[in-house]
């Protein structure tokens, strides 16, 4: 083992016993910690000399606490601070709405890069006008019904803002560790923060920014110091769905429902690969979107049964599909986002339309 390897590792489990919050991850950290893992095993299996280094070196910091037991997230974030103007720019023509099946519409548009000169636009749809605004934002995740978002600026932090276009307010957010298309609940009052702190739901209350910690039995999902389980919010709001690892193996075994207030399993479900969030699951919950990330080779997205864990259908191939941006609109119609077209698929992986969205290099949707 050469010394650059060894010190790799010693990185890599340094970083995940302290539990330090990663940068926006838009998909499937939970998958990647779990190869990181599996990888770290066999590194450390064919290199006994990094033994005494890893005691000498993690002992500290497994100081604070068992294994299996989680450590407490850090303390709650203060309020959100003074409402400011949305920096709105100026550009016409504005994009037209793109209705979707079921209700649905595209609910923000990226622009192409128009040269090292400008940044491009990020458009946003307000359903209090029903048409786009535009902005300098990177990023912006609507909330399923209302008015408000959450958007990160372009600055090397990715700063998370509230923006309310009702009233082309903002204000800044407390930080967290994930930003992704699926978290707000239904009734767009909470945000679940996708926690970086193994065995906690982090949840944000959308008017005050005021966070309630939810501890749920991370030895039980397989969550430790080593691996989180990336919770997401199950279809209907009131339910968090984490990912389960066998932690003698790294390798997924299924996913849990858990209660979003008390962190109690609800029940188990056979369902492998990465599920982004409620949008994942059909509207009766009986199908699941998931993406398949093979130790080599290209990622696949495909529909499984939720009961029985059986695929249903593997997608075809698609550059720039993203699981985030992904809806199912009812119990059989599901949107899926590929750069700048939206893909209506059938649970058994027939495509009904193929819609282009002019100058979109990628975009979201979400209920009109």
């Amino acid at each position: 083992m050469t010394e650059q390897r060894l010190d790799h590792i010693v990185r890599d489990v340094l970083e995940d016993l302290a539990g330090e919050s990663r940068p926006a991850q838009l998909l499937g950290g939970t998958v990647r910690r779990a190869r990181r893992i599996r990888r770290r095993r066999a590194a450390l299996t064919t290199g006994a000399a990094v033994l005494p280094v890893l005691a000498v070196l993690v002992a500290p910091a497994l100081a604070g606490g068992r294994a299996d037991t989680p450590s407490r997230p850090s303390p709650t974030p203060t309020r959100t601070g003074d409402a400011a103007p949305v920096p709105v720019l100026t550009i016409t023509p504005a994009p037209a709405r793109v209705d979707l099946p079921d209700g649905f519409t595209v609910t923000a548009i990226g622009a192409p890069s128009g040269g090292a000169s400008a940044e491009p636009p990020l458009w946003i749809y307000s359903r209090a006008t029903g048409s786009f605004v535009a902005t300098p934002y990177a990023y912006a995740s609507l909330a399923p019904s209302g008015t408000r978002a959450i958007v990160q600026a372009r600055a090397a932090t990715l700063a998370p803002w509230l923006i309310d276009l009702r009233d082309l307010t903002a204000r800044p957010w407390p930080k967290l560790d994930n930003v992704s298309g699926q978290m707000w609940s239904q009734d767009a009052r909470t945000l679940l923060d996708g926690s970086a702190t193994p065995g906690w739901l982090h949840l944000l209350d959308a008017d005050t920014g005021e966070r309630r910690d939810v501890l749920f039995n991370a030895p039980q999902v397989g969550c430790d110091r080593t691996i989180g389980c990336g919770p997401v919010w199950f279809r209907g709001g009131a339910e968090a769905t984490v990912a389960v690892f066998d932690p003698s193996t790294g390798e997924q075994t299924g996913v849990h429902v858990i209660s979003a207030e008390t962190g109690t399993l609800i029940r188990s479900l056979p369902v492998k690969g990465y599920v982004a969030g409620a949008c994942s699951w059909s509207t009766d919950a009986r199908y699941v979107l998931t993406e398949m990330r093979p130790e080599n080779g290209d990622s696949w997205l495909e529909i499984t049964e939720a009961a029985t864990g059986r695929r249903k259908a593997r997608l075809p191939a698609m550059a720039n599909a993203n699981p985030d941006s992904a809806c199912w609109t009812s119990p059989t119609r599901l949107l899926v986002v590929d750069g700048g077209h939206v893909k209506v698929f059938t649970p058994d992986g027939t495509v009904e339309q193929d819609i282009t969205v002019p100058g979109a290099a990628w975009l979201t949707v979400g209920p009109r």
